[in-house]
């Protein structure tokens, strides 16, 4: 990502990316997904613990990469939209 992409998914996620999620069902499943987390630590010896965190760093990781591809193609597509 250029350095001004960047910049723009910064502000783009800090300051307009909420009003686009479904909160009610964001906050759902977030809180869902921290249960169960939960859950599964209390199973796990601490040894499987740091395997499930590494687990989740790796995934939160992948998300990330994923919401900056979605943010690049969107701002690929409006540069062009623009053209017209």
């Amino acid at each position: 990502m250029t350095p001004i992409v960047e910049k723009l998914f910064l502000y783009a996620s800090e300051m307009n990316f909420h009003p686009y999620l479904s909160i009610k069902e964001y906050h759902h499943y977030t809180q869902e997904e921290e249960k169960t987390e939960a859950k599964i630590r209390q199973l796990l010896p601490p040894e499987q613990t740091a395997l499930l965190e590494k687990l989740r760093q790796s995934r939160d990781y992948n998300a990330s990469i994923g919401l900056e591809a979605a943010f690049q193609a969107g701002l690929s597509i409006g540069l062009e939209l623009s053209r017209l």
